[in-house]
């Protein structure tokens, strides 16, 4: 047998024993990964609401959907922002200057909270009494940390997408567009002389439905409650010093 047939066959078998080629595997995006544990869409380019990425801080409120029946105060020393709905909704977890804060529902008590350092704004929550917080750094840096933890698990995402970068973009603002065809969105409101922001809340295909009357004041920053019967937001009266 010729050394050329025998290389052949020797290369035949190799191949034969590698068996079939390995399939390469998908790359997740970062948009699948939250999806799978926070019920939040990316928001469609179409959809128009007033968005601030560094918007002031205020008080904590809450309102019940879905026109803002029994809307209540729950904090009133102000500076706080990025609020989201905490451990078995019982409590509201916000950012304070530099501290991650917890609020209580029943009598607004707040007590520090241990955090990742930098966080600068809150997304919302996995469901379940366990669900970790997904957290935005200053540097565009995402990740999931426990509620009372200081570990940070950092998503990976690429760069270059275009679509993760859209993630991430709609992320520091405050349109929200959840699973199920539920919108919280904030809106600019004018007059001749005044101008302040309120939230609006839509369920596809209805039309959106006022949450807050904040005349005077601006209400923006909104998150929905894991059962979506409740609203939390901020509420920043425009003559506090913090404006």
């Amino acid at each position: 047998m010729s050394k050329i047939v025998v290389a052949a066959v020797v290369a035949a078998l190799a191949v034969a024993q590698a068996g079939p080629p390995k399939k390469t595997k998908k790359q997740v995006s970062l948009l699948d990964k939250t999806l799978r544990v926070l019920g939040i869409l990316a928001t469609p380019a179409g959809l128009k609401g007033d968005d601030e990425a560094d918007a002031k801080p205020g008080d904590i409120w809450v309102a019940r959907l879905p026109g803002g029946e029994a809307a209540r105060q729950l904090t009133h020393d102000g500076g706080y922002r990025s609020p989201i709905f905490g451990d078995g909704g019982k409590s509201i977890v916000a950012l304070r200057g530099t501290e991650l804060v917890e609020v209580a529902l029943s009598d607004g008590a707040v007590k520090p909270l241990p955090a990742p350092p930098h966080l600068s704004k809150l997304v919302g929550r996995e469901s379940g009494p366990r669900g970790r917080i997904l957290g935005i750094l200053p540097d565009d840096r995402v990740g999931l940390f426990v509620q009372g933890s200081a570990e940070m698990e950092f998503l990976a995402y690429d760069r270059k997408s275009a679509e993760d970068l859209t993630v991430i973009r709609n992320w520091k603002n405050w349109t929200r567009v959840y699973d199920g065809g539920l919108t919280l969105l904030v809106k600019q409101q004018l007059t001749i002389r005044n101008g302040w922001k309120d939230i609006l809340v839509q369920q596809a295909p209805a039309d959106p439905v006022e949450v807050t009357h904040c005349r005077g004041a601006y209400c923006w920053q909104p998150s929905l409650a894991e059962d979506r019967r409740q609203v939390v937001y901020i509420r920043t009266d425009k003559k506090t010093p913090e404006n």
